[in-house]
């Protein structure tokens, strides 16, 4: 797959494998549209080290758990120019599976 040119958004791409995720494909020559939920300053951090690479990084922030937020980023995916979606944002619930609740996985 041709990278280069192309447009991507990465969920939770601030921190952890998001991060290498976003830089990877920045390495590449994509364009991306990185996503956080609470992770401003490390999101701006990571939103750098993808332009000091030579391509063009914006940053979106959105609740994934509110739905208004979600389609408000799916919008400015899509007027972005996103092609590529990488679904990798993530939560870490301090529950134990045995413990877990229906709401826990909704989450």
């Amino acid at each position: 797959m041709k990278l280069k040119g192309q447009r991507a958004l990465v969920t939770g791409g601030a921190i952890r494998i998001g991060k290498a995720i976003a830089l990877e494909l920045a390495a590449q020559g994509c364009h991306i549209l990185l996503h956080y939920g609470r992770s401003k300053a490390q999101a701006q951090v990571t939103a750098r080290s993808i332009r000091a690479l030579g391509v063009h990084c914006d940053l979106a922030q959105a609740d994934l758990a509110r739905s208004p937020a979600v389609l408000k980023l799916a919008k400015t995916a899509l007027k972005a120019g996103c092609s590529i979606l990488v679904n990798n944002a993530s939560i870490f619930p301090r529950v134990t599976l045995d413990k877990a609740k229906p709401a826990d996985f909704d989450l």
